[in-house]
C-alpha cells in the first residue's frame, strides 16, 4: 500500500517522506466515479480533494509535532508545505487560508460522523451543511453545488472521513521510516 518497502527498514530523509505524502495527496478519483458531471467539474473536485488531503496531512503532522520531541516531524511538515504551497507570496497566503479552512472542515466532519447519539435528520443536516461549504469553490451557482451535493455529497464526505484515517496511518508509517532531522 505504501510507496516504499516497509520490510526494508530503509531510513528515508524528511524530504522523501514529504514527497511520499504529496504523492498520495495527488491521487485522483476517476471520472467514472462521477457520472453525469462534466470533466472540468471532476477536475475541480480532484483539485479540492488534493488540497483536502494536504490539509489532513498537515493536521496529522501538527498533531504529532505537538506530542513529540523528535525534530524529524517538523522537517517533514516543512518539506511537505514547500511542496504544497506556491512560492508566490500572494497566491501562497490564499492557499494557506484555504487549507486552514479545509482543516477546520475535516475536523468538523470527523466530529459529527463519530457521533452515535444524533438523530438522522440532525446528521443529514450537518452533512448537507458540510458538503455545501466544501463544494463552494466549484461554482458560484448554488444550483450546481446542490446538484453535485445531492448526487455525490455523502460519497465525498465518507471518502474524506476514510482518507483522514488512511492518511493518519501513512503519516505515522512514513515518519517511522524517516531519519531524525
Amino acid at each position: 500500500m505504501w510507496p516504499f518497502d516497509r520490510n526494508s527498514k530503509k531510513v528515508i530523509s524528511p524530504a522523501v517522506a514529504a514527497a511520499t505524502l504529496d504523492l498520495h495527496a495527488h491521487s485522483e478519483l476517476p471520472n467514472e466515479d462521477f457520472p453525469n458531471l462534466k470533466s472540468d467539474v471532476v477536475g475541480k473536485l480532484n483539485t479540492m480533494l488534493y488540497f483536502t488531503r494536504a490539509a489532513i496531512i498537515i493536521q496529522w503532522l501538527r498533531l504529532v509535532i505537538a506530542t513529540s520531541q523528535d525534530t524529524k516531524w517538523r522537517a517533514i511538515l516543512e518539506s511537505f508545505e514547500r511542496l504544497t504551497f506556491p512560492s508566490d507570496p500572494i497566491e501562497g497566503i490564499e492557499i494557506v487560508r484555504y487549507v486552514n479552512d479545509l482543516i477546520a472542515l475535516t475536523t468538523r466532519s470527523q466530529a459529527f460522523t463519530a457521533k452515535t447519539d444524533v438523530a438522522d435528520f440532525q446528521l443529514h443536516r450537518e452533512m448537507r451543511l458540510w458538503w455545501e461549504e466544501w463544494l463552494k469553490p466549484i461554482s458560484s451557482d448554488d444550483s450546481i453545488i446542490e446538484e453535485i451535493g445531492n448526487q455525490f455529497g455523502l460519497f465525498l464526505l465518507l471518502h474524506i472521513v476514510d482518507e483522514t484515517k488512511t492518511l493518519g496511518e501513512l503519516v505515522s508509517s512514513t515518519g517511522a521510516d524517516t531519519a531524525a532531522a
